[in-house]
């Protein structure tokens, strides 16, 4: 499915009030709170969005945000791809209190007078979902160092051995001792 670009201006309360969809391709270069936790900034995220009204009358804001960032890993400081997959399914409330209310089994947002800004719970939505610490799968990730760690176990295991082996053993004396009181 092709997606067009996205709207620069949205009247989320005109889409909640004709049950409407968005349907489009955002920059992530949109979302700079997001871009400034990734590598890269280039690509899109894929908005799939369904603003409803229920036989209560209550907004729902539905849907998927789906991209691919670049990231760096933790591990090996290296660029990595991470899939990035969001399902919203959001109480959208007139005001705090209701928002309150709500269960504790459901998402909710305030929405101002106004109506939403779309672009900022897609970036929230994003940023949760990204995780704490990126690594590759693979937590031998970093070949150059586990060689790096292989080798100063290898030199640390040789210089404890010679050094053991330079240094006077300390209870020499004792055995001298011992020889003495034998004669």
């Amino acid at each position: 499915m092709s997606l067009g670009p996205f709207p620069e201006r949205i009247d989320t309360l005109k889409l909640f009030a004709r049950n409407g969809i968005l349907a489009a391709a955002l920059p992530l270069k949109k979302l700079p709170r997001l871009t400034d936790s990734l590598h890269d900034d280039s690509g899109t995220v894929d908005v799939n969005l369904l603003f409803a009204t229920d036989e209560h009358k209550k907004r729902i804001l539905s849907g998927t945000l789906d991209t691919n960032v670049k990231v760096l890993c933790q591990r090996c400081l290296q660029e990595m791809q991470l899939e990035l997959h969001c399902t919203l399914n959001l109480n959208v409330c007139n005001s705090e209190e209701e928002l309150q209310e709500l269960p504790d089994t459901e998402d909710g947002i305030v929405m101002e007078e106004d109506g939403l800004n779309i672009l900022d719970v897609i970036e929230d939505e994003l940023i949760l979902s990204l995780p704490l610490v990126p690594a590759h799968a693979d937590v031998n990730c970093n070949l150059f160092l586990n060689a790096l760690t292989q080798a100063e176990t290898d030199v640390q295991g040789k210089d404890k051995n010679s050094a053991l082996n330079d240094k006077p053993n300390p209870f020499a004396v004792l055995a001298t001792l011992k020889d003495k009181k034998q004669d």
